[in-house]
């Protein structure tokens, strides 16, 4: 199976929102993360034109995406952060080279583009520590949730 990485294009968009949707309601929240289909599909679009947002694929497969925003430090502008705010690959590819692919490209036009790449892992997430720490990464913070419901 020959896995590429490209960006993602508008004709992708269909098929990201309903994994989006798929794994809102794998998250287990009280609140749904996914909540209005225009609204997702609008945050996704812009996300492809003024930040990125890839697709791996095989063949015309697509098998996981990744996306993230580039921004200012909220202390110090100076300091451009590409924060990764999704990382999915579809249940049966997972076994593949696909999250690895993805997050190849996506550090690598973070190393181009920013200052710090930042990533947020599910706590239920069979990714590892030394996984990323490979990537470069290194373990920095923790991030809690209390769910007000």
């Amino acid at each position: 199976m020959g896995i590429s990485v490209r960006w993602a294009q508008p004709n992708d968009l269909e098929w990201i929102v309903a994994e989006l949707r798929k794994f809102s309601e794998f998250y287990g929240s009280h609140h749904t993360l996914f909540g209005d289909t225009e609204y997702v599909t609008n945050t996704v679009a812009g996300l492809i034109k003024d930040h990125v947002f890839l697709v791996a694929i095989s063949g015309t497969e697509l098998l996981g995406f990744i996306g993230g925003a580039l921004h200012d430090h909220f202390y110090n502008p100076k300091i451009k952060v590409l924060s990764g705010l999704v990382w999915l690959v579809t249940k049966q590819f997972r076994s593949t080279s696909a999250g690895v692919d993805l997050l190849q490209a996506f550090s690598e036009w973070g190393r181009k583009c920013a200052d710090w790449i930042t990533l947020s892992i599910p706590n239920h997430s069979h990714l590892s520590q030394e996984s990323l720490s490979r990537f470069g990464f290194m373990f920095q913070e923790k991030t809690y949730l209390l769910e007000v419901v």
